[in-house]
């Protein structure tokens, strides 16, 4: 593709395009699918954050939401319902509140990049621990 508009450098793969180690070759494909699931966990951890931090003023909400759509993050029609503290932000502030037991070195390697699979697996985890909890508890009394 010559006419590409991507004009940065382009990251490295980690190793030469003429490595044959596949030793090398594997460990750097992992270290990548790992990289980006950690940056995405860490993406949705910031939009909760920095929505949390002006969702009370109108005018930075706004500002904050027109750079988001305009980089493709949110789209238009998210707009409403992240004012209204719905739907991405609700996704996005399970994943912050959670992102230790994505980022567990158990369950890492497991997860693909994707906010709505994180955001599945958080709801999963969160439903095992109350089952857990519960049975701890009729354990207890049957005691």
């Amino acid at each position: 593709m010559s006419n590409s508009s991507y004009h940065g450098k382009l990251p490295s793969l980690g190793f030469a395009s003429n490595e044959t180690d596949a030793s090398l070759i594997g460990k750097q494909i992992v270290n990548h699918r790992r990289q980006a699931v950690e940056a995405d966990i860490t993406t949705q951890s910031a939009l909760h954050v920095g929505m949390n931090a002006v969702i009370d003023q109108d005018d930075r909400t706004n500002a904050l939401l027109d750079i988001l759509i305009h980089h493709k993050l949110l789209s238009e029609e998210d707009r409403p319902t992240v004012k209204a503290g719905d739907s991405r932000i609700k996704m996005a502030k399970a994943i912050f509140d959670y992102r230790h037991v994505l980022l567990d070195e158990r369950i890492l390697p497991y997860i693909e990049p994707g906010y709505s699979v994180q955001y599945q697996l958080v709801l999963l985890y969160k439903d095992l621990s109350s089952t857990e909890v519960a049975a701890d508890k009729k354990e207890a009394e049957d005691a």
